[in-house]
């Protein structure tokens, strides 16, 4: 892929709709490509963060483990960005990240959106109010198994006590 199908798979991430093309030109050239095979880990959940990832092509599942189970908190596919919080201040990986199948990522560091939001400070306000979306979008995902995890660890004491 060269810098312009780059660009061209940024603009299609809601968090970068507001980027004029010099803005995503700075993103895309200041990111480091990366394959992720079939099966491979991208991140485990509870790492720190230094960096977001867009997909350039392929599939992500974003996954949530818990007594044996598997959780699925989202699929990133192309143009999909996993891990905007990243983006803008340090935190802790909500889930673990797992390629479906032979997956190329563009991995955005912080530095470089702190570096645009520096040149670009409009943009800060267009940001804040779409990671504020985004993040209220995962917690209620997260809240939606949170009973199938009581649930869980309830049979499991009842299965320890019988």
């Amino acid at each position: 892929m060269t810098l312009e199908s780059d660009i061209s798979v940024l603009t299609q991430i809601e968090l970068f709709s507001d980027f004029n093309p010099d803005q995503l030109r700075l993103v895309a050239f200041g990111s480091q490509k990366r394959l992720i095979r079939a099966g491979v880990e991208l991140f485990h959940r509870g790492e720190k963060t230094d960096c977001g990832y867009a997909v350039m092509s392929g599939q992500l599942d974003l996954l949530a483990y818990h007594d044996n189970q598997t959780y699925t908190l989202g699929k990133f596919t192309a143009g999909s960005l996993i891990g905007e919080m990243a983006l803008i201040a340090e935190n802790e990986r909500v889930g673990t990240a797992i390629a479906q199948a032979d997956t190329v990522v563009l991995r955005i560091p912080r530095a470089v959106i702190h570096r645009i939001l520096d040149e670009y400070p409009n943009l800060a306000v267009c940001l804040h109010r779409k990671i504020s979306a985004s993040v209220l979008d995962t917690l209620q995902k997260l809240e939606s198994i949170h009973p199938k995890l009581a649930d869980a660890e309830n049979l499991a004491d009842f299965q320890a006590e019988t």
